[in-house]
């Protein structure tokens, strides 16, 4: 059943979608050292059916919208990062992922068949460093990238999420206050938002998708239990598996 999505779209299921099956073969290493540690992965991943969002003409200025089956898409490619401590009060993680991925196969969207086939380069970065600024406060700052990628049917654009927060602890650790910076964008208007595009030989789509950007969160805990653990920065809900 069609449901409007909004004025442009109709968007509705699809009742033969099938579960994606994945083949993954990895080659890794590990070298620990004196203040820290490094890793390298390379890896072969094979995807069938991989579930894609589709559009197809319904109207001159309406589309449909369906989640549905590709046939095929492989990434090839390598993961690396290392995590360290410089010096007693200050550690870093820092990782990267650069992939080739590949789509093609027939899309079946509202009973309308069409073969398709895209391929880009793809690289991800991501970033965590903590600060012991003292016995009592702990600053934190993470950022998480991840770059244009090839869909079946066009591109989602990159993609930036900075955050940082700072801790103060009180009473020998049973109670804490947080200050968070989320979604940083310091007025450059690159921070969480994403474009995702569309095209056909009968379309052209684009949405700019633009989300909350510097939000400041206070929080206070009391901890019974006195564990002074670091502030959880917030995930990206795009490409999460990306990071």
């Amino acid at each position: 059943m069609p449901e409007r999505e909004h004025s442009e779209t109709l968007e509705q299921g699809d009742p033969d979608l099938k579960p994606e099956f994945v083949d993954l073969a990895e080659l890794g290493l590990i070298r620990t050292f004196t203040k820290g540690s490094f890793f390298t992965t390379l890896y072969y991943q094979n995807i069938k059916n991989p579930i894609q969002r589709v559009n197809s003409v319904y109207a001159d200025t309406i589309l449909n919208r369906v989640l549905t089956n590709a046939d095929r898409a492989r990434s090839i490619g390598l993961k690396i990062g290392t995590n360290v401590q410089p010096l007693k009060w200050w550690s870093l993680y820092l990782g990267s992922n650069v992939y080739n991925y590949k789509i093609n196969g027939t899309l079946n969207i509202v009973g309308v068949s069409s073969y398709v086939s895209n391929a880009n380069w793809v690289y991800s970065v991501n970033a965590n460093t903590n600060f012991k600024l003292g016995a009592a406060w702990n600053l934190q700052g993470n950022v998480n990238y991840l770059s244009r990628r090839a869909t079946a049917q066009g591109e989602d654009s990159r993609f930036l999420v900075p955050n940082t927060s700072l801790k103060k602890t009180f009473l020998n650790g049973r109670f804490a206050a947080t200050l968070q910076w989320q979604n940083m964008d310091l007025g450059w208007n690159t921070s969480n938002k994403q474009r995702i595009t569309t095209r056909r030989r009968d379309f052209y789509t684009t949405t700019n998708y633009i989300y909350e950007t510097n939000v400041f969160l206070l929080n206070f805990s009391l901890n019974l239990n006195k564990f002074t653990g670091k502030a959880k920065l917030p995930n990206s809900e795009f490409g999460d598996k990306e990071f």
